[in-house]
């Protein structure tokens, strides 16, 4: 198994998005996930931006492509994300190799890799942050990532806050409903907690679902849950919805038009997050089909 580790900082030891993928590298292959460890410095050595004679050399594609598990360190620089990074992006998002078109339109196809990115934003971009508008690092990494097949998870909602010697310690612990041979885009940010606990979560496919923290749960407003009156099931992103759908009979106190209705934001819901909803009312979760 290989990992692919790619740095794009400019800031050389000083950058905490190296410091973070330096150790993420290192717990990956104590873990065993990867005997082979391929290294590219996007900012010492950059590609060029993309051209058309560019198209003929796929060395890049082709290093994407024989790596299970990417980590990726990813800087803010001007809201959005290094140039370098762009330009190997465009390297990999290639028709007929990481996606296609067919009937229902384009079909990501990154099958089975996990990538794990290191955000380091030196501030708080977060949904209730004043600068929130001005996020477009992590949403075109998502976005990017997503068209070829890899699905995006909920991030650690957070900025720099803590000194960069910390930063090695400071990832956040999303996860998602473990689901044998989906794809996975794992986004850890430069504050929040603990390296070791994440890697061993992953390791051991451990993929429960990740509570909000309270003070998540007080800026939601009722909307953002599948039962509003109860405050119950949030949807405020994949996981909790898929969360919503399987603890959905857990909710008590809930008449059947609540749940019709709660049925109907969890649908909607879903639609939004792109995940498919095979049932066609609450009253069939659970039963085999």
């Amino acid at each position: 198994m290989t990992i692919l580790h790619i740095d794009t900082s400019i800031n050389g030891d000083n950058s905490a998005s190296r410091q973070l993928t330096k150790s993420l590298v290192e717990q990956l292959k104590s873990s065993q996930w990867g005997e082979k460890i391929v290294y590219r410095d996007l900012a010492s050595n950059p590609l060029p931006h993309l051209t058309l004679e560019a198209f003929a050399d796929s060395s890049v594609l082709d290093e994407f492509l024989e790596a299970e598990t990417i980590v990726i360190g990813a800087p803010m620089y001007n809201f959005t994300l290094p140039t370098q990074l762009k330009s190997w992006i465009d390297r990999i998002v290639i028709a007929g190799k990481t996606f296609q078109y067919g009937p229902n339109g384009p079909e990501g196809l990154a099958k089975g890799k996990k990538v794990i990115i290191a955000l380091a934003r030196g501030g708080f971009y977060g949904a209730d942050s004043p600068a929130a508008g001005f996020e477009f690092l992590q949403r075109y990494l998502t976005a990017g990532f997503n068209f070829i097949g890899i699905d995006a998870i909920r991030p650690t909602p957070a900025g720099l806050s803590r000194p960069a010697s910390f930063a090695a310690k400071s990832l956040g612990i999303p996860a998602v409903p473990s689901t044998k041979g989906v794809p996975r885009l794992l986004f850890c940010d430069d504050t929040k907690a603990r390296a070791p606990a994440f890697l061993q979560k992953v390791q051991k496919g451990v993929r429960a679902m990740s509570k909000l923290e309270a003070d998540d749960l007080k800026e939601l407003s009722p909307d953002d849950f599948a039962f509003p009156k109860e405050r119950k099931e949030p949807l405020s992103d994949a996981d909790h919805v898929r969360n919503a759908m399987a603890r959905f009979d857990q909710v008590e106190g809930a008449s059947d038009e609540e749940r019709d209705e709660a049925w109907r934001r969890i649908k909607k819901a879903a639609n939004r997050f792109g995940i498919e909803v095979h049932e066609k009312s609450w009253k069939e979760l659970g039963k085999k089909r």
